[in-house]
């Protein structure tokens, strides 16, 4: 998660106080930054200035082009394409990049997914409404970032008959969170015990999800069709990772604030537990740049696969002038 630039939002709105077209919650002070209200508990809206490239405030990089590919004219690109991106992956990385792909103005019909799994490759196109990639065939993505699997955003977590974690979903350095109450929009709170941890570590914070969660967030009483229904189920965990920033006895600062608030009233047993973790192997410095994906008019199912047009699963990674279509 990194940090969204403030332009539009400086723009629409004076450098000043609170007006009547402004929210009382989240407002632009006299120095240009954002002023956040709080609830009595603490609460706030959780500051997104962290999900920008490279932290915010920095400029996206212009990666020089090594490989050129041109539209063939064939009834299908995609070999063509990810061939090219195969090779350029395979070159060495100088400060981060191994360099371009650039697609020449034109179409390039697609029956496949192009993938690019390696850190430091940039896809550009020659300009949208000049690079077209087409979609065909059956339904699927039409570039995906990543090494593949992805992140799973809920977990089931066995549970013994304390309702503890079993020991395989343990880490040998981990703890739990010792305030009652952790607001929304946190950076800072307090563990039961620190040692262990150190600056720069990566942890998961790891939120069960309770029966007691669940009825409070009013999801026990859903239905569809006659049925019980639920987008998550109890003895399950969410998962959050986040770096540490900052240690003072027990308490520790995250490098992003938390999106959600942890209360204990509904989160013990078991509570929940922080555990340092191993910094997760992820793509960087990929691009996508400059061209228009175009899909067939699809009725849209979520029973179902669908044409998509891009999925990335990277750190410091970016999407950058790209005009997503349907054809008609």
């Amino acid at each position: 998660m990194r940090r969204l630039p403030l332009m539009t939002l400086l723009a629409t709105f004076p450098l000043c106080g609170i007006t009547a077209n402004m929210s009382e919650w989240v407002y632009p002070g006299p120095d240009g930054k954002l002023i956040y209200k709080t609830t009595p508990a603490g609460d706030r809206i959780m500051d997104f200035s962290y999900a920008g490239y490279e932290g915010g405030g920095v400029a996206l990089p212009d990666v020089p082009v090594v490989k050129t590919v041109k539209p063939s004219g064939a009834a299908d690109d995609t070999e063509t394409i990810q061939a090219a991106i195969n090779e350029v992956a395979t070159m060495p990385l100088t400060n981060g990049f191994r360099g371009a792909v650039l697609l020449a103005p034109g179409t390039y019909i697609c029956s496949n997914t192009i993938v690019i799994s390696a850190s430091g490759v940039v896809l550009r196109g020659g300009g949208t409404n000049e690079t077209t990639i087409q979609m065909t065939g059956r339904r699927h993505v039409a570039i995906r970032v990543g090494l593949g699997g992805g992140g799973r955003r809920y977990r089931r977590a066995e549970m013994q008959n304390d309702e503890s974690p079993k020991a395989d979903a343990v880490s040998p350095v981990q703890t739990t969170i010792a305030d009652a109450y952790v607001p929304a929009g946190s950076k800072s709170f307090t563990l039961a015990e620190a040692k262990g941890f150190a600056v720069g570590d990566t942890i998961e914070i790891r939120r069960p999800v309770t029966a007691a969660w669940i009825h409070f967030m009013n999801m026990d009483n859903l239905m569809r069709n006659g049925r019980s229904q639920t987008w998550i189920r109890t003895n399950t965990v969410i998962p959050i990772e986040r770096r540490i920033a900052a240690i003072s006895g027990n308490k520790i600062t995250l490098d992003v604030p938390l999106s959600d608030s942890f209360d204990s009233k509904y989160l013990n047993p078991p509570g929940t537990i922080v555990a340092k973790i191993n910094p997760p192997n992820r793509l960087t410095q990929v691009g996508i740049e400059n061209l228009d994906i175009q899909s067939p008019l699809q009725r849209v199912n979520h029973t179902q696969e669908l044409y998509s047009a891009i999925r990335l699963d990277g750190q410091d990674c970016w999407i950058r002038n790209v005009l997503i279509l349907t054809r008609r």
